[in-house]
């Protein structure tokens, strides 16, 4: 990912991360936001190509709301945006749904290696849906679980579990 990034940027020395957390009960402020600013964190510490500069916001499980907030990142020069949340199976978990309809062209071996990996942590992988794609813009979207992200908050192994996410391994 970093190795694209630095290829595709319009600021070669400078990455501009969207890190969108989808989440009805976070959104309303009755609980943590637990995966946001680990990702921020883990990406902060970890990556090597270019500065990062931040941007994060916090939307509830309203599709329109996820697609706009994406749409905007998107247009406005960010070039990646990972979102955390709203995966999953229930009705309200429609995060990817909001990604297809923003991406212009599918990343699925970007998906397939997350999963594959995942799956050899943890079965319970099986039970997410992530989308990953490029905007017309060339902006980066990836899709991330947000219950995963409340486990790894307080494991030892943060580093070792977002390493496969984000392909440092």
């Amino acid at each position: 990912i970093q190795s694209y990034l630095s290829e595709n940027c319009t600021n070669m020395d400078l990455t501009r991360v969207g890190i969108l957390t989808v989440s009805d009960r976070v959104s309303r402020g009755e609980a943590e936001d637990g995966g946001g600013p680990l990702i921020q964190s883990y990406l902060s510490d970890n990556w090597t190509k270019s500065t990062l500069i931040f941007e994060t916001r916090i939307v509830p499980d309203e599709q329109p709301l996820i697609e706009e907030a994406l749409k905007n990142w998107s247009s406005n020069n960010i070039d990646l945006i990972i979102t955390t949340g709203g995966t999953g199976f229930t009705l309200r978990d429609v995060t990817p749904e909001a990604t297809r309809n923003v991406i212009w062209k599918e990343a699925p071996g970007l998906v397939i290696a997350m999963m594959q990996h995942s799956l050899s942590i943890t079965p319970y992988a099986m039970l997410s849906r992530p989308a990953a794609g490029i905007t017309k813009d060339q902006c980066l979207i990836i899709n991330l679980p947000g219950v995963y992200f409340y486990y790894c908050r307080n494991s030892r192994r943060n580093n070792d579990q977002f390493n496969h996410f984000f392909f440092f391994d």
